[in-house]
């Protein structure tokens, strides 16, 4: 459940339950400035990847491995439910405004075509 206004979500208690052993480490290990937004990068992707095959929180958040960097690069580095998905699968972070991270994930499949409208 996210949190309401006025609250904040406690995001290090979430990644040490939600994310692979590989991904804390490395979360953990960059400067303090950057893990937030960092934690917000892995989320997304992790969210984006689990949704695209269509299994959700319930696949197992600590089971596969996502890109931790302050770059902003994504993808999946590894999957122990299902490794073969490490190379099919694609995750790609589409930059809609500096204040939001969305990240697209699909199965390999020719080029997906995004098209943003602004309403």
């Amino acid at each position: 459940m996210p949190p309401t206004a006025g609250q904040s979500l406690d995001w290090p208690a979430v990644a040490k339950r939600s994310f692979s052993v590989a991904e804390q480490s490395l979360l953990f290990a960059l400067p303090v400035a950057e893990q937030e937004r960092v934690f917000y990068q892995v989320w997304s992707q992790k969210e984006a990847y689990t949704k695209g095959i269509g299994e959700g929180y319930r696949y197992g958040f600590q089971a596969f491995t996502v890109v931790v960097e302050t770059s902003g690069r994504t993808g999946l580095l590894a999957d122990k439910n299902n490794p073969r998905f490490v190379d099919e699968w694609q995750l790609r972070r589409v930059d809609i405004g500096s204040d939001v991270i969305a990240v697209l994930a699909w199965d390999g499949s020719p080029g997906p075509r995004i098209r943003q409208y602004i309403f």
